[in-house]
């Protein structure tokens, strides 16, 4: 209801069946990207530069390692996979460096501004929104 009242107020016009039909068609058949691993990895790469192949290596350099890091974060907190299927989607790594990982990004993403807006940045570009 809400939503039709505000799109009459934005658009200076009469609530009609048609505005309510426009303003209410998010609500009522949103588009969902299904969320997966491999929407995760690129959107990663893609944000900081890394090819695939390096984020899924065994390099351990910051400016892999790193990515590779919000990777393990952004997939927990996105998808509901167990940490052995994430750490098998992460190049095969080992459960307890998906748990370091995960722990790790989100004590910087609490302390540390700019880790923050990018997790934000990312999520958003991975949901779409």
């Amino acid at each position: 209801m809400h939503k039709v009242i505000f799109a009459s107020i934005l658009h200076e016009k009469p609530i009609t069946l048609e505005l309510a039909t426009n303003a209410l068609a998010e609500t009522v058949n949103p588009v969902q990207e299904v969320v997966t691993t491999t929407n995760i990895i690129r959107a990663v790469c893609d944000y900081y530069h890394v090819s695939e192949k390096d984020l899924l290596s065994k390099k351990k350099n910051r400016e892999i390692a790193e990515p590779r890091q919000i990777c393990v974060y952004l997939i927990t907190e996105l998808m509901t996979l167990p940490l052995v299927s994430v750490g098998q989607a992460i190049g095969g790594r080992d459960h307890t460096t998906v748990i370091h990982a995960r722990d790790k990004v989100a004590k910087l993403v609490a302390e540390n501004g700019r880790f923050a807006t990018e997790i934000n940045d990312l999520k958003n570009m991975i949901l779409k929104k």
